[in-house]
């Protein structure tokens, strides 16, 4: 779902007639049920709010999220409203993909994004889903995230994600100097320590 500026985006209804707009930063409006809306505890959370207080509110604003990420975020919810996600074991096991621990539908959703190797997306729905509190999101992409860089060297990370060295050779022999304890094996209990 790739909405253009101003326009409305219908999220699944589910039979669910009410309904409220999300409006994003960059003026991205999308109308989505209210049973897909309270996905989002922050969401739910202000509608609530609203209730509470005898107001109508028609419309959520949501200042920290532009419209690309926030209809990512709409389509996990309308997944999660059809069939709940199920648990992502801790760890998971090696040789394993997120798709091989929860229903295809969510796998399909985060292999979409790897495939494409969209990873500044994927990093934006991880903050989207702490921000919206959408837990059940966060540790989908948290899991794709951490499988991306399981058992990878921080040049093969920086590599996978195009990150230059942040720091000269000079600097960063320095650090290792500096740091050597980080990555050398605890003594043994026959090495005397001091």
């Amino acid at each position: 779902m790739e909405p253009a500026t101003d326009t409305v985006a219908e999220a699944k209804t589910e039979g669910n007639t009410e309904s409220i707009t999300l409006v994003t930063s960059d003026g991205e409006s999308f109308r989505i049920s209210k049973a897909v809306a309270r996905v989002s505890e922050l969401v739910k959370n202000m509608m609530e709010d609203a209730d509470e207080t005898m107001q109508t509110q028609e419309e959520i604003r949501l200042p920290n999220l532009k419209g690309k990420v926030l209809a990512k975020v709409i389509e996990f919810c309308n997944l999660q409203v059809e069939e709940p996600m199920a648990e992502i074991p801790k760890p998971i096991k090696f040789g394993k993909q997120v798709r091989d621990v929860v229903q295809p539908a969510f796998g399909a959703y985060v292999d979409g994004m790897v495939a494409a190797r969209d990873w500044l997306l994927l990093l934006q729905l991880v903050l989207a889903a702490q921000y919206l509190d959408v837990r059940p999101l966060a540790d989908l992409t948290c899991a794709a995230l951490g499988l991306l860089i399981m058992n990878k060297t921080p040049d093969e990370i920086r590599e996978l994600f195009g990150v230059e060295s942040p720091f000269s050779p000079e600097i960063e022999q320095l650090l290792r100097e500096n740091n050597k304890w980080s990555v050398e094996p605890p003594p043994t209990a026959s090495t005397p320590t001091l």
